[in-house]
């Protein structure tokens, strides 16, 4: 009726009105991404840490030779190597109780669908021989 009155309107913008956007793209690179310029190149370090080992995997490969040449060498005394070895025995420790979690939680899992799936359960055991 008057279209001149729209220049004159007042807009309001309440909270959470109008354009809200969010990026929910996950961001897997917030490992990486942390890794300074200075101490190394973020690029090969995720690399090596998806196609070579994880750096538990690379540390735990390094202890083990540590041991063994300390082993080779009898070299037990030192206190750096007795620390070594307790931090390897707890790792292990740790690694058992993971492993056993697991085994408990996937034989919970095939009992139940054993329960309720009898037919199921045959050919899934007879998939892993």
């Amino acid at each position: 009726m008057f279209p001149w009155l729209v220049y004159w309107s007042p807009v309001f913008h309440f909270p959470f009105s109008g354009g809200v956007e969010q990026n929910i793209e996950p961001d897997f690179d917030w490992f990486f991404g942390r890794i300074s310029p200075t101490s190394g190149n973020a690029k090969i370090e995720k690399r090596v840490f998806e196609e070579v080992g994880s750096y538990g995997k690379q540390l735990g490969l390094i202890s083990e030779v540590l041991l063994e040449l300390a082993e080779a060498n009898k070299t037990e005394n030192s206190d750096s190597l007795r620390r070594l070895s307790k931090l390897v025995d707890q790792i292990e420790s740790i690694k058992t109780q993971e492993h056993d979690a697991a085994k408990q939680s996937l034989k919970t899992s095939l009992t139940t669908f054993r329960d309720q799936n009898p037919k199921g359960f045959e050919e899934l055991m007879a998939e892993f021989g």
